[in-house]
């Protein structure tokens, strides 16, 4: 099976949903207690929730257009929308290792997709 275009797509949309997903889980974390009261009232848990469903859902519709041989690796690009969401919403800081990590993963996003 040849990949589509559109399949890669999808795997970049996922993995920008599954990071909000996980900024959302993160967002939760801060006002967390492992009461039933606290979880239910904590609507960034539910958030956090659907956006990975939501990007779970996504990526499955791209299995069907193309090879989990070239999809699934892409999933790594999480990472780095994970780390440019945290620099912007939670201001953490990237260091050069980061940053040399999230080019190494362009890279071989870009040599999976041809």
């Amino acid at each position: 099976m040849q990949t589509s275009a559109i399949a890669i797509i999808l795997v970049i949309i996922s993995t920008i949903i599954d990071a909000t997903g996980g900024l959302s889980f993160k967002r939760a974390s801060k006002k967390l207690r492992f009461n039933l009261k606290s979880i239910i009232s904590n609507y960034a848990i539910f958030v956090g929730f659907f956006l990975f469903g939501l990007s779970a859902i996504i990526y499955l519709a791209a299995l069907t257009k193309g090879e989990h041989t070239v999809l699934y690796p892409l999933t790594a690009l999480t990472y780095i929308w994970s780390s440019l969401l945290a620099k912007h919403h939670l201001h953490e800081k990237l260091n050069y290792y980061k940053w040399g990590g999230m080019a190494l993963i362009v890279l071989g996003a870009l040599l999976l997709t041809r």
